[in-house]
């Protein structure tokens, strides 16, 4: 009985070609569109889900209008100490701020690499998953880096980069020339539908003794 249905089946599909053809198709883009729905909704539900404590971080940034009408997310510097100064409800902040165009040097391995300047609390915030060199302590100083697993398994394949050294030209411009950095901890990389696109981590302490003026003081008035 089942391969009379299959049979009287087939040979209705082959007889009404047009008709099979128009069935098909439209059952294939609405099956496209309902995976493209489903796979847009797990990536918007799983945003920042790297974070344990994703839904108690918040953003804040301020949008300039400039003469090629593109905006550029930034915030004052002090607006982060001053918040955590002032509203007893953050109970902690942490700024963050591009660091691009970094050149990073290991025996004959020279690559430009794009991540961030942090402050110490970071981890207190975003609350990843990482390996630190010194329990609770993510810099060591101004020249102390944290990378992501992606630079350590580029740059140091099997070893084990805490403690190490990489040499870093932090400002090509200013030829501040090659300087040592200490690894201090190794963090899992970012995904793609994560705030933060970066493959290592500075301390904002780093970029305030690049800057010409205080950034702890630099309002932008």
């Amino acid at each position: 009985m089942i391969k009379n249905a299959i049979k009287t089946a087939i040979r209705s599909l082959l007889t009404n070609r047009r008709f099979t053809l128009l069935n098909l198709t439209g059952l294939s883009i609405s099956l496209t569109v309902v995976i493209v729905i489903a796979l847009w909704i797990t990536d918007e539900l799983s945003f920042n889900k790297v974070f344990h404590n994703a839904n108690q971080v918040y953003e804040l940034s301020t949008n300039f209008d400039k003469e090629n009408d593109q905006f550029v997310h930034a915030a004052p510097p002090p607006i982060a100490l001053y918040g955590k100064l002032k509203i007893p409800a953050i109970q902690e902040a942490c700024r963050i701020s591009a660091a691009q165009g970094i050149q990073f040097n290991k025996s004959e391995l020279m690559a430009t690499e794009h991540g961030v300047y942090v402050d110490s609390t970071f981890n207190k915030v975003f609350d990843a998953s990482i390996r630190e060199l010194t329990p609770d302590k993510l810099f060591q100083g101004k020249q102390s880096i944290v990378i992501t697993e992606k630079i350590a398994n580029k740059y140091f394949k099997n070893e084990n980069p805490l403690g190490q050294t990489l040499y870093l030209e932090v400002d090509p411009i200013l030829k501040t020339g090659k300087q040592p950095f200490l690894i201090t901890a190794v963090i899992r990389d970012f995904p793609s539908n994560s705030s933060i696109k970066a493959d290592y981590l500075l301390p904002f302490e780093l970029l305030s003794s690049l800057s010409k003026e205080p950034l702890d003081e630099k309002w932008g008035n």
